[in-house]
């Protein structure tokens, strides 16, 4: 049985990546900042948004962000969202 955590986390990184990729109708450029520079992480990484709102400190987008741009690209690019699942419940139980 998974942790309320890890599975709030797992449903976190779906919805995000819905969202980036473009499989919901949610605008990504109003909830996510993309960030300009790539180096050596993903290609989607992201930017926090600086607020001094509680809402937007803990809200979604921002809560998420740094468990996001710790995946790999393999993971964030992957070709639809059932790879996806797979490849993020691969590296989250490989640990």
């Amino acid at each position: 049985m998974l942790s309320l955590e890890l599975r709030r986390l797992k449903f976190d990184l779906r919805m995000m990546f819905r969202i980036i990729h473009g499989y919901c109708t949610l605008d990504r450029s109003f909830i996510f900042t993309l960030h300009n520079s790539r180096t050596r992480d993903n290609k989607f990484k992201l930017m926090k948004q600086f607020s001094r709102d509680d809402y937007r400190v803990f809200g979604f987008a921002n809560r998420c962000i740094d468990a996001w741009n710790s995946l790999s690209d393999d993971v964030v690019c992957a070709p639809s969202v059932p790879v996806f699942k797979y490849r993020l419940s691969v590296l989250l139980f490989d640990e």
